[in-house]
């Protein structure tokens, strides 16, 4: 939970900065986004806290709710790729010695 909320706290941050910068008729969230209106409450509310009181309750958030088309999750690969990669630059390996 406290994973979601702090992406909801970030999320909300970057809807306000969007729409003060480009003004758009709605921002859509997708991809690894939860598909679920909670979470989107939990941004929307984020996006209220910081926004200013004129527009702060007329930003539009939507989430993309298309089911992935492949298998393949080329972000949790990379994530893996990297945590694999630096784990081996902080392990000590100790020769046996004879």
């Amino acid at each position: 939970l406290a994973i979601y909320e702090k992406v909801a706290e970030i999320l909300g941050v970057c809807a306000v900065n969007l729409n003060n910068q480009f003004n758009p008729d709605e921002i859509v969230l997708g991809d690894e986004i939860p598909n679920d209106e909670d979470f989107l409450d939990m941004v929307k509310e984020q996006a209220k806290l910081r926004g200013n009181d004129e527009t702060a309750g007329q930003i539009s958030l939507k989430v993309f709710k298309e089911k992935r088309k492949t298998g393949n999750d080329v972000g949790m690969k990379g994530m893996c790729r990297y945590i694999v990669a630096n784990s081996f630059k902080t392990m000590v390996f100790d020769a046996p010695r004879r």
